[in-house]
């Protein structure tokens, strides 16, 4: 009797003991799970914070040239945008240059033309031609320079002077009166057309300066619009980037957090059934 007692409680430890075993092994097995997926998320977790930490850097150092060469570019836009304003300051100075040369011109043109009409005739008395002075003098005078501080205001001066001489005439008329002031118109036609001919070269290598300065400008303009599209675009991929890194490293933290949570949970279970094994052992056992 005793036998059979003591044989069926050793039957039934090795069952609770093999119910036991089942139970540890599943645990076990949990555990391992549980592990393999921890070492996986925390390897995530490494491995996006660590991309951050490179690409993070990269991110604000583009923002930062990105906003440089956008005040780089703002300063070249106003470079050129002003060359433009005085570049068409100085061709409408040019213009008015030419304008005065060509008003000074056709007065003088004018004047010659009263001249050598009134004295063509070389068998003619000059005295009797006196009054062409006079006609001479009033066109000289109704001379009216195109600009207080241009050339044709400084030429002004001249012209009163054979105003002047022209007014005179009538007294002391003669041809060698006549000679001078065809000479003295020969020497301002001549002095005109060197003068033209300065503004005119100067005006020339002007633009060609100009040219070339706002060729550069361009150039640099250019440079500096396609640099800024080119760091646009690395900045967005590298925010996609650095963002998609933040949203790795923040799931997986929360996988992390949750694995800790079944793992606690599954200690607790496993916990339990180990006491219960030994209790239930060591109550067969006595």
């Amino acid at each position: 009797m005793i036998k059979e007692v003591r044989k069926g409680l050793r039957g039934e430890a090795e069952q609770v003991a093999a119910d036991y075993r089942v139970i540890a092994d599943a645990c076990r097995a949990e555990f391992d799970t549980m592990d393999r997926k921890t070492d996986s998320l925390e390897a995530v977790v490494t491995k996006n914070q660590r991309l951050e930490m490179i690409d993070g850097p990269v991110l604000d150092d583009r923002k930062t040239e990105k906003g440089n060469r956008e005040a780089e570019l703002g300063e070249r836009e106003g470079m050129l945008s002003s060359l433009d304003e005085e570049n068409a300051r100085l061709i409408e100075s040019f213009n008015n240059a030419v304008a005065e040369h060509a008003a000074v011109r056709t007065m003088m043109h004018q004047a010659r033309s009263i001249i050598t009409e009134a004295f063509k005739g070389d068998g003619e008395f000059l005295q009797v031609k006196t009054s062409a002075f006079s006609k001479l003098s009033t066109h000289i005078r109704a001379f009216k320079p195109l600009n207080e501080q241009g050339l044709s205001h400084g030429y002004a001066q001249i012209f009163n002077v054979i105003a002047m001489i022209s007014e005179r005439a009538p007294q002391v008329a003669n041809q060698g009166m006549v000679d001078t002031l065809l000479r003295i118109f020969d020497d301002i036609e001549e002095n005109l057309e060197t003068s033209l001919s300065i503004e005119r070269e100067a005006e020339r290598q002007r633009l060609e300066a100009f040219a070339t300065l706002r060729g550069r400008l361009t150039a640099e303009i250019a440079g500096l619009n396609t640099r800024i599209a080119d760091l646009g675009r690395e900045i967005l991929n590298l925010s996609l980037a650095v963002s998609n890194y933040q949203e790795n490293v923040a799931s997986a933290t929360g996988a992390l957090e949750d694995v800790a949570s079944l793992r606690a949970d599954k200690e607790a279970s496993c916990g339990a059934e180990d006491a219960a094994y030994n209790f239930k052992n060591a109550e067969l056992q006595t």
